[in-house]
């Protein structure tokens, strides 16, 4: 069978990649970039630049043409300062520490502009089930796949299990090696020229290691790429595809056995972020071997390694102890019966209770310490709150509906801190908790319900279920628990489903209260329960029975050829005034628009989490909408 390949870029996005660079990709390079990050060798901080851009702007601009038509920078552009950040508290071993490399804002604008030119193929080249770095996928994708296949292996029955394999790379950046890389970007399809410029960008790093305050002398490496550059991440997401297409190819000559969760749904076979790789198959020595077999020719070829101690592998619930531990030893991978934390989430692996939470709510009160309030003034404290609450409890809030007496333990942390209590002395409250909830223009301060905004962010994953139907998570949670459903009945609660899928389900009634159809043909929405025309569907509104067989009805099924209402086939069950209300709304049978589905309280109709709050705060009413 022949070697599986990238898919080939399309005539249009190879015009757009290879015309030429000029100022304005380099000044949005500069002005994208974050003002006051570390500075490289040369000391300037990106904010210099942004600020100065009258008088050095040219001069970075002459630099940077220059180099895409020759493919050579000056040795001190492309020198950078390599800093160890802690993995750990306390750590004792080389390997315990990050290196990051602090470079000069002349190659990172550089770099960034060439990223800027590759982001927007990159959906293309890249497979569904890479979701680092790539426009339109997101973090919770992966954490959503892994937690159905867990809750799926959990339940597992019969003889064929299934095995999960959570793989740890050593050093994965800096062992990169170069010819692989080189070979990548041939294999994608990218002009010589530009092949070059990244490679020299890569290749021509002589780097200091800043330690104790001291630089050490010139290294020079001769593998890796840059942590820290902007265009590392995806030139190691492009590397990594290339295992990919291996377990692909794998997978059509029949060798590799992936998962299926359900009849129909998609096969399984691995995840991939950057590093993290998730590799899934069906429980058997052979298929050990082929997973092996594969990663070994990767690691051969790419210069990886991989860390074994770190690596573990799960079992579903079919298999016996001894058969497990026979898989682990084939694999050489340390058997587990908890993968723990993935994507800054803990994966799932039996009932979810308070405990589960516990690391979380360490983390919030340690960042909100008592002793913390008396060097802050009372807006500091408020401004510190809600930075907190915005950040660190956010990933599993997207994914989880979390415990309700976690939400106010969190709300208790925050309400604390606001007022300055410690663990001697409870100061007075001056003002009730929920009066500080309302917004600053009903006379509150803000701040945010945790429930509400868990709510809110588990509604952005149900509203991604109806609009996303082609991304690989949607199709896997869609095969198990949205058969004959469609829109806004998919979001139900399913018997035996998983926690996550729990979770959006009692996010949907948010999103049926706050969702409304666009009519243009009438061909998705359903005349009776769906909001189309008012606050609440029209079965809410009859004064009489709907027919039975007129219950699953669309809007176009009550509209004829020439876009009149068919009124005699509704008007003896509903009100005069919603009769009236209906002949007014005009319908096209013959529209190329499909109706769409809009979240009532944004001008656009487009969901965001700030919207799905508000929906919480203020309920919608039909004084101040119009459908």
């Amino acid at each position: 069978m022949p070697k599986k390949a990238f898919p080939r870029i399309d005539h249009e996005d190879l015009i757009l990649l290879l015309r030429p660079f000029i100022g304005e990709d380099i000044h949005g390079a500069v002005q994208d970039m974050k003002p006051f990050q570390a500075p490289g060798p040369d000391g300037f901080q990106a904010i210099f630049y942004q600020k100065s851009w009258q008088t050095v702007g040219k001069a970075l601009i002459d630099m940077a043409v220059s180099f895409f038509s020759t493919g050579i920078l000056p040795e001190k552009v492309v020198e950078s300062t390599v800093v160890l950040i802690p993995k750990v508290d306390h750590p004792e071993r080389v390997s315990q520490l990050r290196p990051i490399s602090l470079n000069n804002v002349c190659l990172k604008a550089i770099t960034k502009a060439i990223t800027n030119r590759l982001k927007p193929i990159m959906r293309k080249i890249v497979a569904p089930r890479q979701s680092s770095f790539i426009p339109g996928r997101q973090t919770t994708d992966n954490i959503i796949v892994l937690q159905e296949v867990l809750h799926s292996l959990r339940k597992k029955k019969g003889k064929r299990g299934g095995i999960v394999l959570k793989i740890d790379l050593e050093k994965a950046y800096d062992r990169l090696r170069w010819d692989f890389l080189r070979d990548t970007l041939k294999e994608v399809g990218l002009p010589s020229l530009w092949i070059n410029c990244i490679m020299f960008c890569v290749e021509s790093n002589k780097m200091r290691l800043l330690w104790n305050g001291e630089l050490s002398d010139p290294i020079t490496p001769t593998r890796g790429v840059r942590q820290g550059d902007p265009l590392s991440p995806y030139l190691f997401v492009l590397c990594m595809e290339r295992l990919s297409h291996r377990i692909d190819q794998a997978i059509q000559e029949k060798n590799w056995k992936p998962l299926s969760l359900s009849r129909g749904g998609p096969l399984i076979s691995h995840l991939f972020f950057a590093d993290d790789l998730i590799l899934f198959a069906e429980a058997d020595g052979a298929q050990v071997r082929i997973i092996k077999r594969c990663q070994d020719e990767f690691c051969h070829s790419s210069g990886q390694r991989v860390n074994y101690e770190k690596s573990a592998i799960f079992v579903s619930a079919n298999i016996d102890r001894r058969r497990a531990r026979r898989l682990s030893q084939r694999a050489g991978i340390p058997l587990t019966v908890d993968l723990g934390r993935y994507l800054g989430v803990m994966a799932i692996h039996g009932r979810v209770t308070r405990t589960r939470y516990q690391d979380l709510m360490l983390r919030i009160q340690r960042k909100l310490a008592p002793w913390k309030t008396k060097h802050l003034s009372l807006a500091a404290r408020i401004t510190v709150v809600k930075s907190i609450s915005a950040s660190i409890p956010i990933y599993p809030m997207q994914t989880e509906m979390l415990p309700m007496n976690v939400c106010r333990s969190l709300d208790r942390i925050n309400r604390s801190f606001i007022w300055g209590d410690t663990e001697e002395k409870k100061k007075l409250h001056l003002v009730p908790w929920e009066r500080l909830l309302l917004p600053k223009q009903s006379g509150g301060l803000g701040i945010r319900s945790t429930r509400e905004v868990n709510l809110a962010m588990l509604a952005k994953g149900g509203w991604r279920i109806i609009k996303e139907k082609e991304t690989l998570w949607t199709q896997l949670v869609l095969s198990k628990y949205g058969k004959g459903q469609t829109h806004l009945d998919l979001l139900r609660p399913v018997q035996g489903s998983s926690f996550t899928w729990s979770s959006f389900a009692k996010a949907g009634n948010l999103l049926r209260k706050g969702c409304a159809w666009n009519i243009h043909r009438g061909n998705r929405t359903k005349f009776w329960y769906d909001i189309w025309l008012s606050q609440v569907p029209l079965q809410e509104l009859v004064t009489d029975q709907i027919p039975e067989a007129d219950q699953d009805l669309l809007v176009e099924e009550f509209v004829d050829e020439d876009g009149n209402w068919k009124t005699e086939e509704f008007e003896h069950i509903l009100p005069v005034d919603i009769v009236r209300k209906i002949t007014t709304r005009a319908v096209d049978p013959l529209s190329t628009e499909e109706d769409t589905l809009l979240l009532q309280p944004t001008p656009n109709g487009r969901f965001s989490t700030k919207s799905a709050y508000q929906l919480l705060q203020d309920p919608i009413n039909d004084e101040n909408h119009q459908f």
